[in-house]
This record gives C-alpha cells, sequence and structure tokens, in this order.
C-alpha cells in the first residue's frame, strides 16, 4: 500500500515543486517531474519515509492505471495538510493509497 505523510510546517516545497503540483491538478502532468516529488512524501507502515530511491522505485513500477489514483490521493493529502482542522490547528496527516506497489523483488503479494 503506498502512504503519504504530509506535516505542513515540514513540507519544505521549492517553487518548481509547488508548480508541478499545481500544473498536474489542473491536467498538465509531467511525469519526469511529479514522480520525484511524490515519492519524497512515501512512508512506510510506521509512517517513517522511505528512502528516495526505493519510493522512486515503487512509482515507476506502477501500472499506468494506478497512477492516477495514486496523484489523487497525493493531490488529497496536501490539500488537507494545507487546511485547518475543526480545532484550527494544522492536521499532521499519515493518508494511504489505496493500491499495493509491486514488490521490489519482484514477488506476488
Amino acid at each position: 500500500m503506498i502512504r503519504f505523510l504530509i506535516n505542513r510546517e515540514k513540507i519544505g516545497l521549492t517553487w518548481e515543486e509547488y508548480e508541478t503540483i499545481e500544473l498536474a491538478q489542473e491536467g498538465d502532468v509531467k511525469m519526469r517531474r511529479l514522480r520525484p516529488v511524490v515519492a519524497r512524501f512515501m512512508v512506510d507502515e510506521n509512517n517513517q519515509p522511505l528512502p528516495h530511491t526505493q519510493a522512486l522505485a515503487i512509482l515507476g513500477k506502477l501500472p499506468m492505471d494506478e497512477v492516477k489514483d495514486v496523484f489523487e490521493q497525493f493531490a488529497n493529502a496536501m490539500r488537507e495538510s494545507a487546511i485547518p482542522n475543526g480545532s484550527g490547528r494544522q492536521s499532521s496527516l499519515a493518508s494511504e493509497a489505496s493500491l499495493t506497489p509491486p514488490s521490489p523483488t519482484g514477488a506476488e503479494p
């Protein structure tokens, strides 16, 4: 399962990364620019960041018909992290995509 952890205080997006996300949300998706941004926020089942190369490899093996779902999950997590929760505090959330990525070794789950 692909998981994201987005904490507004530690988001640290560059201008280029922000533009990449914004353009993708508007339908102008450049996969070669989007995958590294999405990979940066991937975490394991304990909400620990995945090594960037491992996250890139997982995303790189996703079938194209699942890519849209993962991006939508990522975009929703980004939006939710920027909106205060009911008490006015920012939420630091872990969000899960409903996909099981291929095994890095090629083994079936």
